[in-house]
């Protein structure tokens, strides 16, 4: 059964980081170093990058989603 419509959003990762990162100081989290886990969610391959730009040394953990996990 089709439950609904998927609709291509071209860049739609990219303009969330962008919108997250500009939502805080760059420098936020200098300094720091965060054991991120991502439990294979929806943003688990953007979420270290975000970190990592507003200054964290980031340790990810469960960034590959495969439908199982």
């Amino acid at each position: 059964y089709a439950l609904g419509t998927e609709t291509p959003f071209a860049f739609a990762a990219e303009k969330y980081q962008h919108t997250i990162e500009n939502l805080f100081s760059p420098h936020l989290l200098r300094g720091k170093t965060i054991v991120l886990d991502c439990a294979n969610g929806a943003t688990a391959h953007i979420a270290p990058a975000i970190f990592a730009a507003l200054g964290a040394t980031t340790i990810p953990i469960n960034t590959r989603p495969d439908g199982y996990n």
